[in-house]
């Protein structure tokens, strides 16, 4: 990141701000929904600059992990679904650079958790690292998620018992 670019991002939503607070009013409901929705850019522009601006060396990488679950809990606040999962794997390939295999199952678990027990409706096929999954119910994609959190969960009980 160069030196310039945070006061480039603060800028740009500060114009954004003084073209929507100094204008016309349009509409209450309008004019509070610009300003939520300009308090989310900020968020979200922070959240990425926390995770961006950490170093990418085993010394940082718990730092990097918190940094990056604070953006799943952004996305998934916002509703982005696709985005929310993206990352889940990101953090998951973080943790298993680390070798934390049982925190890897655990945030692979927040994938499965969008999914319902129900055999109604099909989920498209999903790949992403050593996850491929077919088209399928949502109870059969939670469940077969679920069992690469156990395969992950397994291999921290063997690392611990050596």
């Amino acid at each position: 990141m160069t030196a310039g670019e945070p006061a480039a991002r603060a800028w740009f939503v500060t114009e954004l701000r003084n073209v929507f607070e100094n204008g016309p009013t349009i509409d209450d409901t309008f004019h509070n929904k610009v300003a939520l929705f300009l308090d989310e850019i900020e968020l979200f522009i922070a959240l990425l600059e926390n995770v961006r601006e950490l170093p990418e060396t085993p010394d940082w990488a718990e730092e990097r992990a918190a940094a990056t679950y604070q953006m799943l809990d952004f996305i998934k606040r916002i509703g982005r679904q696709g985005l929310y999962i993206r990352f889940i794997h990101q953090l998951k390939n973080l943790i298993i650079k680390e070798k934390n295999w049982l925190s890897a199952g655990l945030t692979l678990k927040l994938h499965a958790d969008l999914y319902e027990w129900t055999t109604e409706g099909e989920v498209e096929n999903f790949a992403e690292g050593d996850l491929a999954l077919p088209s399928q119910t949502p109870f059969e994609r939670k469940e077969a998620i679920y069992r690469y959190c156990l395969d992950y969960f397994g291999m921290s009980f063997n690392l611990e018992i050596r």
